[in-house]
């Protein structure tokens, strides 16, 4: 038997046969899809010497799966027409369906392999069985009775005498002579029957018919011939234990893919279900993938993933620790890969942050790889956002104790005893703590300008201050020491202008301009009228130095009579660097 590959799937014979038999004219005939075909004479098999291959298609599952093939022994062929004896001069010969001798008796094979002669070649496809008159291969004139090469055997056999023979007793007397011309011409048409449907036909039609009930169903038809009886029988009985075998593995096989088939489902299932991207691909290529996967890297549908190669998915410069990690797979008994960080691209060509992990799993009756990936985007973001808050936070706190430092020196440098240096400096603490407060709950990102100033106005009473401006959120840099200059503001209002009034109102309103800088104004009305002071205070100083030095930005004071106006300039994230220079100097 012979696999759709042509390579010996199952002999009769030991040891196998290694050759491969997709060449032979027989295997192309039945593959091109010949019910039954003949070969030219060959070495086949363990046969020592040439013989004449029959072969039939066999299917499984209505697919074309391969040959079955025999080989009939031409020696065989060649005594049985030696017992039978020939007339004097007669010859015996069998040619293939394309008219090369097989065999031709009694000259010992010695025409074995040569074309037939072209005068004998249109006689290979005739209708019917016929006699005529003929140039035989050795140039002779000769009466022949032929058998045509028609289906199922394809073999051509005919038997002729030479017309000297047939007719030489005839110059001695008519009717002997006419006499042993018809005992010549009924030999011949005998053997050519004889050899022609006893001995191939008949076996073979026998052959074909219980091959062609196995084809469609029938697993139970055999042959029943006795391998005593030739070699046809012979090859029908090994055909009959072939098809025992056959139907054997073929139940094997469907409980075992079956098994498979149902294992594979359940992995299958378990797979879909699973919350990260998962895939399995077979030497890179993907075949299967879930839907975390799909959703992992942007796909809508399974054919924009599967068939493409995992590697061209992934960043160029893990691509070859990759191939490393794959060939360590390929090793028996390999264990899992360890997690890996590697950046995917999705299919709109942006990139995603993976952990991968993959290992070698049992798929298809071979083995692939499944391979995980975790996306770690959130992670890598939370790690970097951490990171920063933690070089923040201990920048913020170097620079709040320091500004810490600077109020406890000034406050005391300035205050006229330990009670009022302890009353303000403790109101200056108080505003700090506000506004770490505001940052804290901005988890040391943001906080609201808005937020800021009424933390510092609100003790004053809702009704003594009114802030105008859009909602605006300044990053941890400005905050700490804009909320320290709210609280100099609205400390010395209480002490010397409005809040110190009855009546008296701050207003407070902002607007950022489209070079990103922050335009605050402070506006003090209904309470005393604003005076100059005769010599700069501590509050005067922090509130310039503050502006100036640690927002880089500028600070402008009116003293009017309906009370001071305050207008603070602030470059924010974005300003350009060049513009806040040259405001600054301005």
């Amino acid at each position: 038997v012979l696999d759709i590959k042509g390579q010996v799937a199952c002999p009769t014979y030991a040891p196998r046969d290694e050759r491969r038999y997709s060449g032979a004219s027989f295997f192309r005939d039945v593959l091109g899809g010949k019910r039954f075909a003949v070969g030219p004479l060959s070495t086949l098999g363990s046969a020592e010497t040439p013989v004449l291959p029959v072969a039939v298609p066999y299917t499984q599952q209505n697919q074309f799966s391969g040959a079955v093939v025999a080989g009939l022994d031409l020696g065989w062929l060649r005594e049985r027409l030696k017992e039978r004896g020939f007339v004097d001069g007669a010859d015996v010969m069998v040619a293939d369906r394309d008219g090369r001798i097989l065999l031709y008796e009694p000259s010992e094979g010695g025409l074995a392999g040569q074309e037939m002669p072209e005068e004998y070649r249109r006689l290979l496809r005739a209708e019917k069985p016929g006699t005529l008159e003929v140039t035989g291969p050795d140039g002779a004139r000769r009466v022949m009775g032929y058998l045509p090469a028609a289906a199922p055997q394809e073999i051509f056999v005919s038997a002729s005498v030479p017309i000297e023979a047939a007719f030489a007793p005839l110059d001695q007397a008519t009717g002997k002579g006419l006499a042993f011309a018809l005992a010549g011409l009924l030999i011949a048409l005998t053997a050519a029957y004889a050899v022609g449907r006893v001995f191939i036909e008949r076996p073979v039609r026998r052959l074909q018919r219980t091959l062609k009930a196995w084809r469609k169903g029938d697993d139970a038809v055999r042959t029943g011939m006795d391998p005593g009886k030739g070699e046809i029988e012979a090859l029908g009985a090994a055909v009959d234990r072939l098809l025992n075998e056959v139907e054997t593995r073929q139940k094997e096989a469907a409980d075992a893919a079956r098994a498979r088939f149902e294992s594979e489902e359940r992995y299958r299932s378990l797979i879909e279900l699973s919350p990260d991207a998962q895939f399995v691909d077979v030497d890179t290529i993907i075949v299967f993938v879930n839907a975390a996967m799909l959703r992992l890297l942007g796909a809508e549908r399974e054919d924009q993933i599967v068939g493409r190669s995992s590697l061209d998915l992934i960043a160029e410069e893990f691509r070859d620790e990759v191939r490393r990690r794959i060939a360590s797979l390929r090793e028996p008994d390999a264990p899992p890969n360890p997690p890996m960080e590697q950046r995917w691209q999705r299919l709109d060509g942006s990139f995603v942050e993976v952990e991968v992990v993959s290992a070698r799993v049992p798929w298809q009756a071979g083995n692939a790889n499944q391979v995980i990936l975790r996306d770690i985007a959130a992670r890598k973001a939370a790690e970097e956002r951490q990171r920063l808050l933690l070089h923040e936070l201990n920048h913020r706190v170097k620079n709040t104790l320091a500004t810490v430092q600077s109020l406890a020196s000034q406050t005391l440098r300035n205050a006229g005893s330990l009670k009022d240096f302890g009353q303000k400096f403790a109101s200056r603490l108080l505003a700090l703590s506000n506004a770490h407060s505001l940052l804290t709950q901005g988890q040391w990102e943001r906080a609201p300008l808005a937020e800021l100033l009424r933390n510092e106005l609100k003790p004053y009473g809702d009704e003594r201050f009114a802030i105008a401006g859009e909602d605006l959120q300044l990053p941890p840099r400005i905050v700490l020491p804009l909320g320290m200059v709210f609280h100099e503001l609205a400390t010395n209002a209480a002490k010397h202008g409005a809040l110190s009034a009855p009546g008296g109102r701050v207003h407070v309103g902002w607007h950022v301009d489209e070079r990103r800088f922050l335009h605050l104004e402070w506006r003090e009305e209904g309470g005393p009228a604003a005076q100059k002071p005769a010599a700069e205070g501590f509050g005067s100083r922090l509130l310039d130095r503050t502006v100036s030095g640690e927002l880089a930005g500028r600070y402008e004071r009116q003293f009017r009579a309906t009370g001071l106006v305050c207008r603070i300039t602030v470059p924010l994230p974005g300003a350009d660097p060049a513009e806040i220079a040259e405001r600054h100097a301005a």
